[in-house]
């Protein structure tokens, strides 16, 4: 699926208005391209979606998907979902992704954390009803108890990358030592 070797987080370039800079965009698909990246990421994060609308974000990966395919049609294209959404949506974000060219999504589970069910039945539904493979989006949890983020439990991690669509992990707690305890664990 992805290949070993750098992937590309795009920047959502804006114009002063506040619309997506398109223009810049492209120039900056072209560079990297030109350049020969062969796997590039538009994330949630990185691609500002907490600014955008459901809408801007569909343009947004569909213009991305289309542009990169057109010219090189092997780069792999990896596309997320939008911050705080069902796993309903995502799926149907994802099979669009999937009709027009994308090669992965980006899931990222935005709840509460309360339960290791809670997340795997999230998972379970994009899992199953999704035509692309996963990367696991993951980041510190917002604590449902109350008080601070909390790291994912290492065996919920271990159970999604048993399912058969997730492929991969972005790892973004910002903490080196639980960056170790999975790669000990997993």
């Amino acid at each position: 699926m992805l290949k070993e070797g750098p992937v590309f987080s795009l920047i959502t370039p804006f114009k002063e208005n506040g619309d997506i800079d398109y223009l810049s965009l492209r120039k900056y698909i072209d560079l990297l391209l030109d350049a020969g990246a062969e796997q590039i990421y538009s994330m949630a994060f990185n691609g500002k979606y907490e600014t955008l609308s459901s809408e801007e974000i569909i343009t947004l990966n569909t213009f991305i998907i289309t542009r990169i395919k057109a010219i090189r049609p092997k780069t792999k294209v990896i596309c997320g979902d939008e911050i705080y959404c069902t796993a309903q949506r995502t799926t149907e974000l994802f099979n669009h992704y999937f009709d027009i060219g994308c090669d992965m999504g980006s899931a990222f589970f935005g709840e509460r954390f309360y339960s290791h069910s809670q997340i795997m039945d999230f998972f379970e539904y994009i899992d199953n009803n999704s035509r692309l493979p996963i990367l696991l989006h993951e980041m510190k949890l917002a604590n449902g108890a109350g008080g601070p983020d909390i790291n994912w439990p290492l065996q919920t991690l271990k159970s999604l990358l048993n399912k058969k669509n997730i492929y991969a992990i972005k790892e973004d707690s910002k903490d080196e030592e639980f960056l170790l305890s999975i790669g000990n664990e997993l």
